[in-house]
């Protein structure tokens, strides 16, 4: 291995194996290689969060995180654990301590975060999914970067349990692949079935387009988005559903953005006080 193909493994995982964990069973996913993001607990492994200083003081964890479970219970086989944006917060895909991971889809250009390590080694083809998290677009952001397929479910539709918390009213198990087939593969896992006594096939039949939402972005943008979503909808036979939400778009951001930074003080702020320096300067 070079010491630029050893700088590149650095940047995208933090400990991977051939594998570094076998499936417990088989099943829908036998034969699927996994990346999981440094924020889920696996047993016999640590947490790291993206941050050395953190990994130090982890313990080793006795349990596997809900989501990591079920998809070894599935058939995934876990390659490794890949690196994230310290502490998950952040969309850039920037880690002071263990570099940026490479984006091949757009050479030179961040990948996107905090789901970093996950998205560049799925787009490196180094894995074929991965298990990251969403709080505010962690798993949306670095799919739009690397050309990827990208699922943020609706909230505590995934179990969140042995996944480290950011902002705890807002995080999602997320997950991420180079193909719809393979997304809808780790979907059909991890989200709970659809509600078939119902007409519309429950909550996951419908795809929700706003308007108002999408006011604030440019108009090649909005154009790609709205064609994008109706071609979608056609494919996977989902009822296209148009509907203003309302209210001002910038302050719904701010509001989120207060609350989001106000739980991620109550959750990392104590860490962060006791460990001055610890953190990248972003």
């Amino acid at each position: 291995m070079t010491t630029s193909e050893t700088s590149t493994e650095k940047t995208v995982w933090r400990e991977r194996g051939a594998p570094l964990l076998a499936p417990s069973d088989s099943g829908p996913l036998s034969g699927l290689r996994l990346a999981v993001k440094d924020v889920y607990a696996i047993a016999g492994h640590r947490v790291g969060a993206g941050n050395p200083d953190w990994l130090a003081e982890a313990e080793l964890e006795s349990t596997h995180a809900w989501a990591v479970g079920a998809l070894l219970d599935a058939g995934a086989e876990i390659t490794g654990i890949a690196q994230t944006d310290e502490l998950t917060y952040s969309l850039d895909g920037v880690n002071a301590h263990y570099g940026t991971p490479p984006n091949p889809q757009a050479p030179g250009h961040i990948p996107g975060g905090s789901s970093s390590g996950p998205a560049s080694a799925v787009a490196l083809h180094e894995t074929d999914a991965g298990l990251g998290t969403d709080t505010a677009g962690s798993i949306r952001v670095p799919s739009s970067y690397c050309g990827l397929y990208g699922m943020r479910p609706t909230h505590r539709a995934v179990p969140v349990t042995g996944m480290l918390p950011l902002a705890p009213d807002f995080d999602t198990v997320a997950w991420l692949a180079r193909d719809a087939a393979t997304l809808a593969r780790v979907g059909d896992v991890l989200l709970p079935p659809a509600d078939r006594t119902r007409e519309d096939h429950g909550p996951f039949r419908t795809a929700l387009v706003a308007p108002d939402l999408l006011a604030p972005a440019v108009p090649q943008v909005r154009e790609a988005f709205t064609t994008a979503a109706a071609g979608l909808a056609s494919r996977l036979g989902l009822r296209r559903e148009v509907r203003e939400l309302g209210g001002d778009p910038a302050e719904r951001a701010e509001s989120f953005s207060v609350a989001q930074a106000a739980q991620v003080r109550e959750c990392d702020g104590a860490w962060v006080a006791a460990h001055p320096g610890a953190l990248g300067a972003e």
